[in-house]
């Protein structure tokens, strides 16, 4: 799998073997400590958590066990653009059978296409879609918890140019 060099994440690698500016990629067992004690343990994959993690508190019980596959959770559905599943498409996070977290689609040439966030398998908070030159193209708010039935509007949307062309709240009344 190639990594895609847009996500926001400090451990996310833009190739394999880069090393950010002030941080150095991690790779390997990890294992957090409070004293002699672990915290949380797992592994790195050039800097992506792979493989099986565990968070323990202080008396040594299991708080959380989680499964990741190159940096997400391991039950994710993943498009691709290409047979041979290097281009990613879409990845779609999934945990306990539900879409739960953070959820991105790719153009064809690995530039972010569409982030957002799921919650209790709904769409929350705010929506970005991009276009292919890396501007923005809109953005669609849902409500921040799961529960509300509200619907969704779009706040702001660009044109190709970055020219704003709709904002929201100039409509909105206070």
């Amino acid at each position: 799998l190639q990594a895609q060099p847009a996500i926001p994440d400090p451990l996310w690698s833009r190739g394999l073997g880069d090393v950010y500016k002030r941080q150095v990629m991690m790779h390997g067992p990890y294992k957090k400590r409070l004293g002699e004690q672990i915290i949380e343990e797992g592994i790195f994959y050039y800097g992506l958590k792979h493989g099986r993690w565990v968070r323990f508190n202080r008396s040594d019980i299991l708080q959380d066990k989680e499964f990741f596959s190159l940096g997400w959770y391991s039950e994710s559905i993943r498009f691709f653009w290409d047979t041979e599943k290097k281009k990613m498409k879409e990845i779609i996070p999934v945990r306990f059978g539900e879409r739960q977290g953070k959820y991105y689609a790719f153009h064809e040439n690995g530039d972010v296409a569409a982030t957002g966030e799921f919650s209790f398998d709904k769409p929350v908070g705010t929506w970005t879609e991009y276009f292919k030159s890396g501007k923005k193209k809109r953005e669609i708010n849902y409500k921040q918890s799961s529960f509300n039935l509200n619907e969704s509007f779009i706040t702001r949307e660009w044109n190709i140019n970055g020219k704003l062309i709709y904002d929201r709240s100039l409509f909105i009344r206070e």
